[in-house]
């Protein structure tokens, strides 16, 4: 999961604090802009991405989360060509200088393509997050972003529109899905997801460092629960189909836990 500070990380829930500078395809066609036809080739300003460089960079960063010790990784593409990889740890990767002078650059036209490690029993991870949406909105020259997960699936977002919603209005939106979320969940869990999301929104600063300690080892524990990484994963989605178009982006997936 990308985010403003040049990190990919995809346990994070929410992007609404620290804001700073910081997949079938079609065989058959030689060269395709992005993977869906119906959904892509009616957008007028579709940066151009092979059939054949999506495979080679979906096997690139698939590599990183299949290892014995998987790690995030991101490659970023122009032309039709990749430009740039990154290989992070199991949580994150960060990008170059380099790489984000380019991504600043609105002339380019890049397409960011990263892993999802999953901790499903079925590998198919979360879908693309806030946090990469917030790394879209960020950079003029990053027209789409993908997130692939451990089965060779992805999500992803494409600009649609020139002028990007506030990042305000993003955190708005997510806070309401979160709040969802935990709703939906019972007890100590609820407690627990509550507090964290206090937490990382910075809407209490009445936690010492003991208690920020306890509750960000407590969450930990609770989004590796199977159920409730599902919940997640299905939240994330519903999220996407429900408020993309508002966000100013489009959303498509071809997970096939959603098909």
């Amino acid at each position: 999961m990308l985010s403003v500070s040049k990190v990919i990380n995809s346990n994070k829930i929410s992007f609404c604090r620290n804001i700073s500078k910081r997949q079938n395809f079609y065989q058959d066609i030689p060269a395709i802009r992005f993977l869906d036809r119906d959904t892509f080739l009616r957008s007028e300003n579709v940066p151009l991405i092979s059939a054949l460089t999506f495979d080679r960079v979906k096997r690139l960063v698939m590599d990183s989360i299949l290892s014995s010790e998987p790690k995030e990784s991101v490659a970023f593409v122009m032309d039709d060509e990749i430009i740039d990889f990154e290989l992070g740890d199991e949580y994150e990767v960060e990008i170059s200088d380099d790489m984000e002078e380019v991504l600043n650059d609105s002339a380019n036209q890049i397409i960011v393509i990263h892993s999802h490690p999953s901790i499903l029993k079925d590998k198919s991870a979360h879908p693309i997050s806030y946090a990469d949406f917030e790394h879209l909105y960020s950079y003029e020259g990053e027209k789409s972003i993908y997130a692939i997960n451990a089965l060779g699936e992805y999500s992803m977002l494409q600009k649609k529109d020139k002028k990007m919603p506030s990042v305000l209005k993003v955190c708005e939106y997510a806070k309401k899905h979160e709040q969802m979320i935990v709703q939906i969940l019972k007890g100590k869990d609820r407690k627990i997801m509550q507090e964290y999301l206090d937490l990382i929104n910075n809407e209490t600063s009445q936690y010492s460092k003991e208690e920020t300690e306890r509750i960000e080892a407590e969450f930990e524990k609770l989004r590796k629960k199977e159920y409730v990484a599902k919940l997640q994963r299905n939240a994330l989605h519903n999220f996407w189909l429900q408020n993309a178009d508002k966000l100013g982006v489009l959303y498509h997936t071809n997970y096939s836990c959603f098909s």
